[in-house]
C-alpha cells in the first residue's frame, strides 16, 4: 500500500491534469486525422501496445495473513469507521441517498 502523502500527491496530480486531457484529447485527435484515418487508428493501436506492456510489468503484492476470524475484522471495520466521524457520515450519506433515490426511481 502507498503512504498517504504519495496517494495524496497523485489524486492532485490527477485532479489538476484533467482539464487538461479533457480539452487537449480533443484537440490532439482532430489535429491526427487531418492527417488520416490510418494515423489515428495507429497511434490509438500503439497507445494500446504501451498500456498493455505497462499493465504486464505490474508486480502482483500478496496479501497478508489476518490474525482472527471473520467476525473480528468486521468489528475492526466498525470501530474505524465509527471512530472517524467524516467517513461515517459520507457512508450514511451514502446510505440514504440510495435509500431515497431507489424509493424516487420507483
Amino acid at each position: 500500500m502507498s503512504e498517504p502523502r504519495t496517494c495524496t500527491a497523485g489524486s492532485v496530480t490527477i485532479a489538476k491534469g484533467q482539464p487538461l486531457a479533457i480539452i487537449a484529447g480533443p484537440s490532439v485527435g482532430g489535429l491526427l486525422y487531418l492527417l488520416g484515418a490510418s494515423v489515428v487508428y495507429a497511434t490509438g493501436l500503439g497507445l494500446v501496445i504501451v498500456v498493455v506492456v505497462l499493465v504486464w510489468t505490474i508486480r502482483p503484492v500478496r496479501a497478508t495473513r489476518v490474525v482472527g476470524g471473520e467476525a473480528a475484522q468486521l468489528l475492526d471495520g466498525l470501530r474505524f469507521v465509527l471512530s472517524r466521524s467524516t467517513v461515517f457520515g459520507a457512508i450514511s450519506l451514502d446510505l440514504f441517498a440510495v435509500l431515497f433515490g431507489g424509493a424516487t426511481a420507483l
